[in-house]
């Protein structure tokens, strides 16, 4: 299926400063760069080591919130005082996400369609390929939402599916599907967020499928065994964890959810994490969410701003050596 590229080039971004300004000071951060398109909420979604990155920009459109997708290039992290430059990526008029890039810049996504069943109603229908060429469609009926959430240089691509509960599949470039359950959870509620050059899976999935706020994340290795992982906090309580990237040599990314206490009461609050394939963590500031890195461990994502409650911006970390480290 063809779709349209629109191409503009603009530069992105301030200047780079220390996360120290960003973060609680006992945080160990390195430099990180903030920025949005046009003032729009701005998110990364995945990087590679050609220096591009992968997100959204959100804006509001007659019947609602419309999500435009967008490949950023030119980070070099020795070389800081270069431009980013933006390319729009339109799947549909109806919006769309780019969620995953490999090392290669094939790219993975979603299209919002119009459903055949239903007048009125958009459909979620995944997408992959090379940028710049026709991008093929995931083998699953338009009207029964899809999502491509990652692809690695070989073409493999991992999907979430299902208009109910989340059922994941590994998809080969030649079409073989494997489906994606940790064992001894509900295979109905696991979430692949992304892939490797490896063949390694990352994710998220819910033991228990009657309360869908206690997830753990999961890294599914290229030879189908499972490794859980539910990181600790300091002493206090973990309720519920993610893992949403994994790069070359199996670091990831994610964010865990622990209980923070405010006199006689608690509130969830969650803190984005790296995990390093050894099985060290480095913990970040509870205003960002991280979603990709590279191999050099860069960091993308968003950050929340004072702009309002749902505000966010995209940002580029680039963090000290994983030294000061909570176990």
């Amino acid at each position: 299926m063809n779709k349209k590229i629109i191409t503009a080039l603009i530069a992105l971004g301030s200047s780079w400063f220390s996360a120290q300004a960003l973060a609680d000071p006992t945080y160990n951060l390195g430099l990180i760069k903030q920025f949005n398109y046009q003032g729009f909420n701005t998110v990364i979604t995945g990087i590679n080591d050609s220096g591009q990155a992968i997100g959204y920009y959100t804006y509001q459109g007659t019947s609602g919130a419309i999500y435009r997708s967008m490949l950023i290039s030119g980070f070099d992290r020795n070389d800081t005082s270069k431009n980013f430059t933006y390319k729009g990526l339109q799947f549909s008029p109806y919006g769309s996400l780019i969620l995953g890039i490999s090392s290669n810049g094939l790219i993975a996504g979603v299209g919002y369609f119009q459903s055949a069943l239903s007048a009125g109603t958009l459909i979620a229908g995944g997408l992959y390929g090379k940028i710049g060429t026709a991008y093929k469609t995931l083998p699953f009926s338009f009207d029964v939402s899809s999502t491509a959430t990652g692809i690695n240089a070989k073409g493999v691509v991992t999907c979430v599916v299902g208009n109910g509960g989340s059922y994941s599949y590994i998809i080969q470039p030649g079409g073989k599907m494997t489906r994606v359950a940790v064992p001894g959870a509900d295979p109905n509620f696991t979430q692949v967020n992304g892939i490797n050059d490896a063949g390694d899976v990352v994710g998220i999935f819910y033991p228990d499928s009657k309360n869908t706020n206690l997830s753990k994340g999961f890294i599914r290795h290229a030879n189908g065994t499972y490794a859980v992982i539910f990181p600790t906090f300091g002493k206090l309580k973990t309720v519920s964890a993610e893992i949403n990237g994994i790069n070359r040599q199996g670091d990831v990314v994610g964010d865990v959810t622990v209980l923070v206490s405010s006199g006689v009461s608690q509130f969830p609050r969650k803190y984005p994490f790296l995990r390093t394939a050894d099985g060290k963590i480095q913990y970040f500031d509870y205003t960002i969410t991280l979603n990709g890195l590279d191999s050099a461990d860069d960091l993308v994502g968003s950050v929340g701003t004072n702009l309002g409650p749902y505000a966010t911006d995209a940002i580029i970390i680039i963090p000290d050596p994983v030294s000061k480290v909570h176990k």
